[in-house]
């Protein structure tokens, strides 16, 4: 991510946190039924404590280690879910997302999921040995 990107998704979340309640009903409202509550208050806890972390990988990687638990059932078609509805829910609270503060909010997306898949598929554990 660049320096600009993080700094439009630090700078929009922030002013989403005025309309906490509006950001949680809308990013709940956007996943399905069986556990939109469960989901949303996860979303918004992951982005709580992940955005601070974007302009530092080795932390970043860290604490996504840390919540990979929670992420435990996911798969492709609950990756999309869950970004449209953060998605969603950031547009409820802001109103219309300015295309460069979206495209921002979907490399942070993109470089989580990048750091859960590699977790993920480390079958050894995290500490790789040359």
């Amino acid at each position: 991510m660049t320096p600009t990107q993080i700094a439009l998704v630090t700078a929009s979340w922030r002013r989403s946190q005025d309309r906490r309640r509006a950001l949680y009903d809308a990013t709940a409202a956007a996943l399905p039924a069986d556990d939109r509550d469960e989901r949303a208050a996860r979303i918004l806890d992951t982005v709580d404590r992940l955005h601070p972390l974007l302009a530092h990988p080795a932390a970043l990687e860290r604490e996504t280690e840390a919540l990979i638990g929670q992420w435990a059932q996911w798969t492709l078609d609950r990756r999309a879910e869950t970004e449209g509805a953060l998605l969603r829910g950031l547009a409820a609270a802001l109103g219309p997302v300015p295309a460069e503060t979206e495209a921002a909010w979907r490399a942070a997306l993109d470089l989580f999921h990048e750091i859960l898949g590699q977790l993920v598929l480390r079958p050894f554990g995290s500490e790789l040995r040359p």
